[in-house]
């Protein structure tokens, strides 16, 4: 079955044949499947000169719809073809808005400087706008569960304010730096190289993912609601040797 379209079913006749019934899919009262994507990418660039490189990266998207595809990250369901999405009617409701990897802004800066035959250090940035925040909750001001699902409805809190995505905050904005240094020592003909890489150089930690159930059951508020579930990675060191052939 796909979200939008109607469907037509083989269904047995009872004396060994079979028939086919078509459903058209506004019995199922849900709304037809909406994802968009746009994106303006633009970039500023100096060749390899020589002595020093660099380039600057930005990018301005929006991702926006009913369903973000088939996952749904923002409740952990990361496994293709595993999404609460298109369920029944409940889950859909207020499913309208800017999905879970609609990140808006990004600025990547890469840059390196050879200070000799044998040294060169370089670095490259991220700046990364947060992505949208999600408010599930029961359903409605009612509070009720017409489909068994629990905390898995659009609505926020037990006040079951409706709550479409991206429309209860983001997560912060990241800053990553990675910087890196390279020995091509000249007894090896500058063939041999040994490299140091440090990513998140900072060790800065920010929030990626926050809990998302606003109740612990109906009308009741969870202490858990918007704590933090994970945070960009820590400071890690990578070591290299390579030899150019």
């Amino acid at each position: 079955m796909n979200p939008g379209k109607n469907s037509t079913f083989n269904v047995p006749n009872g004396d060994g044949t079979y028939g086919t019934m078509t459903i058209p899919w506004s019995a199922f009262g849900m709304p037809d499947l909406k994802r968009k994507y746009g994106a303006l990418n633009t970039y500023l660039e100096h060749p390899f000169d020589g002595k020093w490189y660099g380039r600057i990266d930005y990018t301005w998207s929006h991702s926006f719809g009913n369903t973000e595809g088939s996952v749904r990250s923002d409740i952990g369901q990361n496994d293709v073809s595993q999404t609460e999405d298109w369920d029944n009617q409940g889950v859909m409701t207020y499913s309208n808005g800017d999905q879970s990897n609609d990140r808006r802004h990004q600025f990547k800066l890469i840059g390196y400087y050879q200070i000799n035959p044998e040294w060169l250090v370089g670095a490259n940035v991220q700046i990364l706008s947060g992505t949208p925040k999600t408010c599930l909750g029961y359903f409605g001001p009612e509070q009720l569960d017409p489909y068994n699902y629990k905390v898995a409805y659009h609505f926020c809190g037990p006040e079951g304010t409706p709550a479409p995505p991206g429309s209860t905050g983001r997560t912060p904005w990241t800053e990553i730096v990675n910087g890196n240094v390279e020995w091509r020592p000249a007894f090896a003909d500058h063939k041999l190289a040994f490299n140091l890489i440090v990513y998140n150089l900072f060790n800065q930690q920010r929030p990626t993912q926050f809990d998302n159930t606003s109740e612990q059951g109906a009308g009741i508020a969870s202490p858990n609601f918007f704590t933090p579930l994970s945070f960009t990675p820590p400071r890690s060191v990578q070591l290299g040797a390579t030899y150019d052939f």
